[in-house]
C-alpha cells in the first residue's frame, strides 16, 4: 500500500494500522472516510518533507488540510487528508473521500442564497414582453411571467384579459418573472467559478420546475437571489436533495458540482452475494427506533402560508376514514356520482296526493338523512381521495320558526354549492409512527380561486414591504406603490399587510437620507434578513397556457378539478406518494426493522458498494457501512459489515 500527500509518498507509522469505512449515505448523509492515521515524523524526512515540517516548533501550521492518495491492490481513493494531532514524534490526521470530504468543507456554509446575485429579467415593462414570450417554457426561457395574487394585499399580477381572442396584459404595471431552478443551480455555479453537471436534471421533468418565489413590481426587488429564504448554499442543496431524491457531489478542488438522481443509480447496481460469512456474527435489537435509513422517516411538505393546506396534506384523515369511503373504480363513476351532491339545503318533494312539501336545512348536507355527501371519496383510476367542498352559499329564505318547530322567532336558511375537491395529494410518505421526520422546505405552491373572470391562480404571502421604494405624490404625502389588478381584498390569511411609514416623521424613509443614516434608524434586524423561509415550486412546461380567458397557472400534481367536477390531467407532479400511470417516488427504498441491526465479519476481495443489496446466507438485507482495515502492508479482505434485514 503507498499513500501520497500532494504528490510525495509518506509512511505509516511502524507496527500500526487504521479503518476504512465506507457508508451507505440514505442511512448517514455520508460516504468514505478513515479512522485515525499515525505517520511518524521524527527522523522520517519524507514525511517532514510531505507536511512542511509541521511537527517542528519553526514548522508551518498554517495549512491543516492536504491532497491525499490511498493505492492499493484493487484499491485507489483520491481526497483529502485534514491533521487532528501533532506533536515532535508524529501526527494523525483523518482520510475523507467523496460525501465525507464534502461535509467537511464548511466553505458554503458562509454563503447565503438570498444575498447572491442570482440574476433577473431585463425588461420587465408590458410593452416590452409579449404574453406569448411571457409564458414561454425552459429551454427557451430561463424565467416566466407567471400571474400571481399577493395575498396581503389582494393585488393580482401578470393578469390577462381576452382582445380577439388572444390573451393580453390587462393593466400597465410592470411583470414580475420568476426563474427556473436549473436556471437558479447554473447561476450559482457561474458565480462560483465552478462548473455544473446537471444533466439528468436536464434530461428530466425537474427541468420544468420553477421557483414561484417573486415580489410585487413596485418594491423593485428584481434579483432572484433576494426572494430566495435566508440559506447557506450547502442547506439549498440538502433541500433540494431531498425533494428531487438525489445528491449533489461537490468537489472543491476541481471546482465540479454534478447532480445525480438516486433511483437509476441504485437500479444500476447488482445484488452483492456474501458466500463466506464467517462465525463473527451479532444482532443488536433495541426498544426504539435506532436506523436513519431514509426509507425510515417520514417525509412530509412544510406547510407555508397556504391556509388550505390542511386539505392538501391530511394523512391522519385518510388513516381514520380510508376503510368507511366511498371508492369508485373510475372518476367518471365518481363525477357521475357528484352530480348529486352539488347542492344543499334545500328539498322540494310531492307528497302521494299531489301537495308541495318544503324542507329546509343550514348545516351542510341533510344529517338527518346520513347523506353520503359527508363521506370521504376515493376514486381509484387516479388513487386520489376527495371530499365534497362548499366553495359557496346564498341566501335562501327566512322562515318563521312556528310554521317549522313549533317556537317563535325566525331561522334564515341558505343554499349551499360543492365541487369535488381532492384531499392529502401533498401528504407525507408514512413509515411508521415513532419513525424520525425529514420536513421539505421546498414545497407545492399555493393554488387557490381568484375570481369566475379570472380563475384559480398562484398565491404567495409576500408580508412586510422591507426594501420597496416609495412614493411621494406633490403634496410630500406617501402614496401606495402598489399595482396590479385588485381581486376585491384578496384572500387575507394571517392579517399580515404592507405598512407604509408616516411622512411627517423626521425619520422617514422617504427622506434621501444616506443608505447609512437609514440602516442605524431602522435598527438592528432581530428577523431572518428574507422576505420567504420556504421555496414554493411548481412544474411549467407551457402546456399550461391557456387561451380562454382565465388564467394560466403552474403544475403541482397530476390531477385538478376544473369547474365543480371536470378532470384536468397532467404528467407531472409533486406528489409523494403516488402510484398507477405516474411514476412513484422513493420506489428503491426498501422495507426494513430498523430496530434489529446484524453484524457480519466476512472475506471479499473488493469493498462492495454499501447502497447495493446485500444477500447474506438467503436472505437480502441492506447495509448501513462497511469497515475494513489497512496495515503498512495493505488492506485486510476480512471486513466487517452493519445490515438490517428487508422485509420481504
Amino acid at each position: 500500500m503507498r499513500i501520497f500527500i500532494d504528490g510525495i509518498n509518506v509512511f505509516l507509522k511502524k507496527g500500526t494500522s487504521f479503518q476504512y469505512v465506507v457508508e451507505n449515505r440514505l442511512f448517514t448523509g455520508s460516504n468514505n472516510y478513515t479512522m485515525s492515521i499515525t505517520f511518524p515524523m521524527k527522523d522520517c524526512w519524507e514525511n517532514e518533507n510531505a507536511f512542511f515540517f509541521i511537527n517542528r516548533m519553526d514548522g508551518n501550521k498554517s495549512k491543516m488540510t492536504y491532497n491525499c492518495e490511498i493505492i492499493d491492490i484493487n484499491f485507489a481513493k483520491s481526497g483529502t487528508l485534514v491533521v487532528t494531532h501533532i506533536n515532535e514524534k508524529e501526527i494523525k490526521g483523518q482520510f475523507l473521500e467523496g460525501r465525507a470530504e464534502q461535509n467537511y468543507n464548511a466553505s458554503f456554509d458562509k454563503i447565503y442564497i438570498n444575498e447572491m446575485q442570482l440574476g433577473y429579467a431585463p425588461n420587465v415593462t408590458k410593452g416590452a414582453v409579449n404574453v406569448t414570450t411571457a409564458w414561454n417554457w425552459y429551454p427557451y426561457v430561463n424565467w416566466v411571467a407567471i400571474p400571481w395574487v399577493n395575498n396581503s394585499s389582494g393585488l393580482l399580477h401578470n393578469a390577462t384579459v381576452l382582445n380577439n381572442g388572444n390573451p393580453v396584459w390587462e393593466d400597465s404595471s410592470d411583470l414580475t418573472f420568476q426563474p427556473y431552478l436549473i436556471y437558479i443551480l447554473k447561476k450559482i455555479c457561474s458565480n462560483l467559478g465552478y462548473t455544473g453537471d446537471f444533466h439528468e436534471i436536464e434530461n428530466s421533468k425537474y427541468k420544468y420546475l420553477l421557483i414561484l418565489n417573486t415580489l410585487p413590481p413596485a418594491w423593485k426587488v428584481y434579483n432572484f437571489g433576494a426572494v430566495l429564504p435566508h440559506w447557506s448554499l450547502s442547506q439549498f442543496f440538502e433541500e433540494i436533495e431531498n425533494l428531487l431524491e438525489g445528491e449533489f457531489i461537490i468537489n472543491h478542488k476541481a471546482k465540479l458540482i454534478t447532480f445525480s438522481f438516486t433511483q437509476p443509480l441504485l437500479s444500476r447496481l447488482s445484488e452483492v452475494e456474501i458466500e463466506t460469512v464467517i462465525d463473527s456474527y451479532s444482532i443488536e435489537v433495541s426498544m426504539e427506533e435506532q436506523s436513519k435509513y431514509l426509507g425510515r422517516k417520514n417525509v412530509k411538505f412544510a406547510e407555508g402560508d397556504n391556509p388550505k393546506w390542511a386539505y392538501e396534506s391530511c394523512q391522519w384523515f385518510i388513516n381514520e376514514n380510508a376503510s368507511s369511503a366511498l371508492v369508485f373504480n373510475t372518476f367518471a363513476e365518481l363525477q357521475n356520482w357528484a352530480g348529486g351532491y352539488l347542492t344543499s339545503g334545500y328539498e322540494r318533494t310531492v307528497n302521494n296526493r299531489g301537495g308541495v312539501v318544503e324542507r329546509y336545512w343550514s348545516g351542510g348536507y341533510d344529517s338527518r338523512t346520513q347523506s353520503q355527501g359527508n363521506k370521504l371519496l376515493y376514486c381509484k383510476e387516479i388513487d386520489t381521495y376527495f371530499v365534497m367542498y362548499n366553495y359557496m352559499s346564498t341566501f335562501l329564505k327566512t322562515v318563521d320558526h312556528s310554521s317549522v318547530f313549533g317556537t317563535g322567532g325566525t331561522t334564515n336558511f341558505y343554499l349551499h354549492y360543492y365541487k369535488l375537491k381532492p384531499v392529502n395529494r401533498f401528504g407525507e410518505r408514512f413509515a411508521d409512527r415513532d419513525a424520525e421526520e425529514l420536513e421539505l422546505k421546498i414545497i407545492p405552491a399555493w393554488i387557490d380561486e381568484t375570481d369566475s373572470a379570472h380563475g384559480p391562480c398562484v398565491f404567495l404571502e409576500c408580508g412586510e414591504m422591507g426594501s420597496a421604494e416609495v412614493n411621494i405624490d406633490s403634496d410630500g404625502n406617501v402614496t401606495s406603490t402598489s399595482s396590479g389588478t385588485s381581486i376585491g381584498g384578496g384572500r387575507r390569511s394571517s392579517g399580515m399587510s404592507r405598512a407604509y411609514v408616516s411622512s411627517d416623521s423626521e425619520d422617514d424613509e422617504s427622506i434621501a437620507h444616506s443608505t447609512a443614516a437609514k440602516a442605524i434608524m431602522r435598527g438592528e434586524n432581530k428577523k431572518s434578513d428574507a422576505y420567504f423561509d420556504v421555496i414554493y415550486v411548481g412544474f411549467w412546461d407551457g402546456s399550461q397556457r391557456r387561451w380562454d380567458g382565465l388564467l394560466p397557472r403552474p403544475t403541482t400534481d397530476y390531477i385538478d378539478i376544473e369547474g365543480v367536477s371536470s378532470l384536468r390531467r397532467n404528467s407531472l407532479s409533486l406528489r409523494l406518494n403516488r402510484t398507477g400511470n405516474a411514476s412513484a417516488p422513493a420506489d428503491y427504498l426498501h422495507k426494513i426493522d430498523g430496530k434489529k441491526k446484524f453484524t457480519f465479519s466476512f472475506f471479499a476481495n473488493d469493498i462492495p458498494n454499501p447502497m447495493a443489496v446485500f444477500c447474506i446466507k438467503g436472505k437480502r438485507y441492506l447495509c448501513e457501512k462497511i469497515t475494513a482495515t489497512f496495515t503498512e502492508n495493505g488492506r485486510s479482505q476480512l471486513l466487517k459489515g452493519t445490515f438490517y434485514l428487508i422485509d420481504e
